[in-house]
């Protein structure tokens, strides 16, 4: 059996020895079938080349149109944070729950979650949340507040992937 296997491929080995030898005595006997052989062989090159750098440049466009949704949300999501504080700031019974217009699009400061500590006199620990999408892409900010007697200390600003508990 293994003899059978070892006389198919020595003779297919010939066959394709043949077949390039008779190419070669071609290319030699005229001198044109080269040029064109010549020709083909670069044209296939270079489409080659030409549809592998087109097809690239169509990831990056994806990428940089996904990297923008992601940044247009983001910037959103921390101008409706900022809003909030801002807001918090300048009313103490600023309670969120708002969509508000920035740029072409908007996003919503979620309502304010407050958590009072007995035994602190004039003492609240505040929540704001903020979350915009912009297509396939959102975000969402948790600033987290300390009041006392009337003064706003931010203690956390951060960009969380999934809702806090403190913003539900």
């Amino acid at each position: 059996m293994i003899l059978a296997v070892l006389a198919l491929v020595e003779e297919l080995v010939l066959e394709a020895g043949l077949a390039f030898n008779i190419f070669m005595i071609v290319l030699e006997t005229k001198p044109g079938f080269m040029y064109m052989a010549t020709l083909l062989v670069l044209g296939i090159v270079f489409s080659t080349i030409a549809v592998s750098l087109l097809s690239a440049s169509n990831d990056t466009v994806r990428q940089l149109q996904t990297l923008d949704r992601t940044l247009t949300s983001y910037t959103r999501s921390a101008s409706c944070a900022q809003y909030g504080v801002y807001s918090l700031a300048q009313n103490d019974t600023y309670s969120g729950d708002e969509d508000i217009a920035v740029g072409t699009g908007t996003c919503s400061v979620l309502p304010v979650n407050v958590h009072a500590d007995p035994n602190i006199p004039l003492y609240l620990d505040r929540t704001v949340c903020a979350y915009a999408e912009d297509g396939d892409s959102s975000r969402m900010i948790e600033v987290k507040i300390d009041t006392l007697s009337g003064s706003v200390v931010i203690t956390s600003w951060q960009e969380v992937f999934t809702t806090p508990a403190a913003c539900t």
